[in-house]
Parts: C-alpha cells; sequence; structure tokens
C-alpha cells in the first residue's frame, strides 16, 4: 500500500481517496489471488483425473472393458528364434529372459457386459466412450499421494540435516492403496470416459456415442446405466439431462473450491421407448 500516496501525489483528491484506494487495491488483490486458486485447483484436479484413467482402465481397455486376459509368460528356449529359423544368441549373461504378452478371452460366465468404442474419422480417432460394469472391487494402479503437509515435513528436515521421525520416512510405501472402483449392483453399469477431441466438439458426436452405449446396454440385459461428472464436465450432465433423460441422484462435495461429483441414472428400457429412432441406427435387424 505505499504506491498509494505516490499515486495521489500532486492530484487534488479529497481526503478519504487514499482510504479508498487502498481498499479497492485490497479487494482486487484478493479477487486475483481468489481467482488464481480456482485455476490452479482446476488444472491440477484434470491432471489428476486423466492420471487417474491413464494408469488404470485406459492403460488396457481389453482387459478392463473387454473381457480379454492377458499373462506375460517366459519363452522356452528352443521357442527364441529369428526369421530366417535360426536361434537368436545373446552373450549378455544379465539379460532378463524374453517373455511375450499371451492373450485369451476370459470364460463366457465370466464374462461382464462392459465395452469400450473409438469413434474414427477417416481412420483417426475423434472420440472414445465406455460401458463399465465390475464384480469386484479395484485398486488402483496409481501409486497413493502422501499428504503434502508430511512431504512438506520431510523434505525441511532433511535439507538442514535434521533427525526425521519415522512417521515421516519411507512415506509412500506407508500409503494404503486407494480404490479405483467398487463392484456394480446386478443389471447396473457405469457410463465414463467419453471424450471428444476438441475440433469436433459440437458436432453431436457425444450424443452417437451415448446411443451406441446405451444400444448395447439393452443388448445385455442392463437396467440402468449411471454416470458420473463433475464441475469440469458440465456440458457433459447438460448433454445426459437433457438429450438422454438422465436424473441426477447424488451430489457430493469433494473440495473447498467448488469441486463436487454429480451421480446421475437413466432406466435402459425407458431411454429405448423415448429414442426408439436413435437405437435403430445400431439395431438394422429390427427396423
Amino acid at each position: 500500500m505505499a504506491i498509494v500516496p505516490i499515486l495521489l501525489a500532486d492530484l487534488s483528491v479529497p481526503s478519504w481517496a487514499s482510504t479508498a484506494l487502498k481498499v479497492f487495491l485490497t479487494i482486487s488483490w484478493f479477487l486475483v489471488s481468489f481467482a488464481g486458486v480456482f485455476v490452479f485447483t482446476d488444472r491440477f484436479e484434470a491432471v489428476d483425473q486423466v492420471e487417474q484413467a491413464r494408469m488404470n482402465d485406459l492403460s488396457d481397455p481389453e482387459i478392463y472393458y473387454l473381457n480379454w486376459v492377458k499373462e506375460e509368460i517366459e519363452l522356452e528356449e528352443e521357442s527364441i528364434s529369428t526369421s530366417d529359423g535360426k536361434r537368436r544368441v545373446t552373450f549378455d549373461k544379465d539379460a532378463k529372459p524374453a517373455t511375450e504378452i499371451k492373450r485369451s478371452q476370459k470364460p463366457v460366465e465370466e464374462q461382464t457386459p462392459s465395452h469400450f468404442w473409438v469413434l474414427t474419422l477417416d481412420n483417426k480417432p475423434c472420440g472414445m466412450i465406455g460401458l463399465a460394469h465390475y464384480r469386484e472391487r479395484l485398486y488402483s494402479n496409481r501409486p497413493t499421494q502422501p499428504p503434502a503437509w508430511k512431504l512438506m515435513s520431510a523434505a525441511v528436515l532433511r535439507r538442514y540435516r535434521l533427525p526425521v521421525p519415522e512417521y515421516l520416512n519411507d512415506l509412500y510405501n506407508k500409503m494404503p492403496p486407494s480404490i479405483f472402483t467398487e463392484p456394480h449392483e446386478e443389471k447396473v453399469a457405469t457410463l465414463q470416459r467419453l471424450a471428444i477431441r476438441n475440433e469436433f466438439q459440437g458436432s453431436g458426436l457425444s450424443t452417437l456415442l451415448i446411443d451406441r452405449a446405451m444400444v448395447f446396454a439393452h443388448e445385455k440385459g442392463l437396467e440402468r446405466v449411471e454416470a458420473v461428472t463433475n464441475e469440469l464436465q458440465t456440458k457433459a450432465a447438460e448433454i445426459l439431462r437433457v438429450k438422454h433423460g438422465f436424473t441426477l441422484i447424488k451430489k457430493q462435495k469433494k473440495g473447498w473450491f467448488g469441486q463436487y461429483e454429480k451421480t446421475w441414472s437413466c432406466n435402459v428400457n425407458d431411454w429405448m421407448e423415448s429414442h426408439r429412432k436413435e437405437a435403430q441406427t445400431f439395431m438394422p435387424n429390427e427396423q
């Protein structure tokens, strides 16, 4: 506030102008700082959500959505050969054994009504969506982040060569695994990972993907489809509510800066009745 007298120097202003300007600058700095916190929080949350998806179900959609099982097996010595039939030889004694990924489909009785779609245009991906039904609790593959104050305290103590208490040592390994998803109810699935490339947004592709997922849910005998949106996905929430008849069943506060999660639900049979024309696009035998 030391700049206020300088700004008002040599100006013919009332005596209260100095106080008013100080109040104005204080409020302005407060608003700018608060807006900065919101921007930082939104960016941090968006990155966190992307990483959560990338390290879990999007790390391999075939496993999480398409009922495939993948197993890494070690190749036997006689099976390691080059394209001309000659054996491949290595002189590195520390080299790891050669392995390959073996893919197999789950038995029919173990398969779930999950699926994943990628929409392409001219062989270029422009959108995606997933329909997930899990029968057991799945833990996240992403390491759980320790509280920031613990990380900072441990770093400061090490920086000044002070003894670090036991509860601040090995923080990452002490964190319990976080839950990625809970098991679904019978005949219930979750619509998730809806995304459209920026240049194709506003062209109705999200509705096309949702239509496909809802028809698939009907074909698999699902009765209800749910979806979860947050404060960064207001457009998706509007599409679900207005164009597809999803209703809000729960809203949960997730932070101090306006973060929340909304859970939406849609009856599959009701959707099929009200979107019969759209459904026929994916059901040619019933046209």
